[in-house]
């Protein structure tokens, strides 16, 4: 069983009585919901947050995955949807559309 300290007033404004509760650990307003992002006393208390955790540069940059070339795997997109060849053998002027279709989406290096 957990203990929490809580504080009661009572006022009375123009023949009404406006009751307040303040639940120490709570946010303002007496909600239990706690932001994404925020740091609670439980949190603290559990060295789930730490100096180390929170030091300025330990939330990494946002990564940018590099172009693959020949010596380094990295993201290509997706090649073209290129025909099925006319005949059985498929001709140099196809040939050559796959090829292109694949050094446009850089899944093959260029000519040099």
């Amino acid at each position: 069983m957990q203990t929490i300290n809580a504080k009661y007033t009572s006022t009375k404004q123009k023949g009404a009585q406006e009751v307040s509760l303040y639940i120490e650990g709570l946010p303002s307003g007496g909600s239990a919901t706690v932001d994404d992002g925020s740091i609670t006393t439980d949190k603290l208390a559990s060295k789930a947050v730490t100096a180390d955790k929170i030091a300025d540069g330990v939330i990494p940059e946002k990564y940018t995955l590099p172009a693959a070339s020949a010596s380094a795997l990295g993201g290509v997109k997706q090649v073209d949807y290129v025909a099925d060849p006319a005949g059985e053998t498929p001709t140099k002027a196809e040939f050559i559309s796959l090829r292109d279709a694949m050094v446009t989406a850089g899944v093959m290096k260029p000519a040099s």
